[in-house]
């Protein structure tokens, strides 16, 4: 009886079919990795731009811890401190006030044109008199400096101030003031944020008429 032999046929891929397969694992994982990076990239852009409004935001909230203990608010206007309990309707750009131990304190906004490499929008200055002249204190930042955010506008609004008079507590005034803040988060790879902040701070002490 004769024997059959069946030769057994080789299976596996071709040359053509490597190539095929592996140019699309490539584009897969190309397309993968783009998304990868761009996901990493937003994330870092998200943390440096919260990074940066924290600075800000703590800046504000800092002046506002400071001025609701002070009295005697004076606002910048016309390029000097108006003396005597006036109310700043319209906004201003630098505030002074009187600290508890009977010194003043400005707060000023200043504009990127006018500072040195280093320095931020937000300014204080410490031991200054009820004009703000002759300040002992030099000038401090309160803000990153103008390369990472770059402050456009900042308004110090003061109301209810006024000498008041009588028995009756509900006719006395607390005055509060409002700090209202616009800007720009430049990023490093050249785009940029803008954002608007604004807190509000009422004296502890309300105010009365002697």
């Amino acid at each position: 009886m004769r024997s059959v032999f069946l030769k057994k046929k080789n299976t596996g891929f071709t040359l053509v079919e490597m190539l095929v397969a592996t140019a699309v694992f490539m584009s897969v994982m190309m397309v993968a990795i783009t998304a990868l990076v761009s996901i990493i990239n937003a994330n870092k852009k998200e943390e440096a731009i919260k990074s940066v409004v924290d600075n800000v935001t703590f800046a504000l909230d800092s002046i506002a811890r400071n001025v609701r203990v002070g009295s005697d608010y004076h606002c910048l206007v016309a390029g000097a401190f108006v003396n005597g309990d006036v109310n700043c309707k319209t906004g201003s750009s630098a505030l002074l006030y009187k600290t508890p131990d009977g010194t003043y304190t400005e707060y000023l906004y200043a504009s990127s044109s006018t500072l040195t490499a280093g320095q931020g929008n937000v300014q204080r200055i410490e031991g200054c008199n009820a004009l703000g002249a002759s300040c002992t204190g030099a000038l401090q930042s309160l803000t990153a400096p103008t390369s990472t955010v770059n402050i456009t506008s900042m308004q110090f609004y003061v109301l209810g101030t006024g000498t008041q008079t009588g028995s009756d507590m509900s006719v006395y005034r607390q005055p509060r003031i409002i700090i209202t803040a616009q800007g720009t988060i430049l990023s490093s790879n050249g785009s940029s944020t803008t954002f608007d902040l604004q807190t509000t701070a009422s004296q502890r002490v309300r105010q009365s008429g002697s």
